[in-house]
């Protein structure tokens, strides 16, 4: 799911990627919000597969990126290539080992 939020699609002769996150974020008013429960629901599989003590630094990064996000231009301009969801799933891969 995190490939699909932040690196899905691949614009044609450059390597910059982004994800639904982008697109999805582009939606006045909700979109934002959106993606922000799609990342509380990433940090809430991240938590079931056992890790509890990133848990709290996950959801930290997710309330800073909602926020930031909320202010529809500053938020487009702060958020710009920096992607949400794989340190989250970094983290939760290597703490389930």
């Amino acid at each position: 799911m995190t490939r699909f939020m932040d690196t899905a699609f691949l614009i044609p002769g450059t390597q910059i990627r982004f994800g639904l996150d982008a697109l999805i974020g582009l939606i006045p008013g909700i979109g934002d919000a959106i993606t922000t429960a799609i990342s509380l629901y990433i940090v809430s599989e991240a938590r079931a597969l056992g890790a509890p003590r990133l848990s709290v630094r996950m959801l930290a990064n997710v309330a800073l990126d909602g926020l930031v996000g909320a202010v529809s231009a500053r938020g487009r301009c702060v958020r710009r290539g920096v992607p949400r969801n794989p340190p989250h799933h970094g983290a939760a891969v290597r703490s389930s080992r």
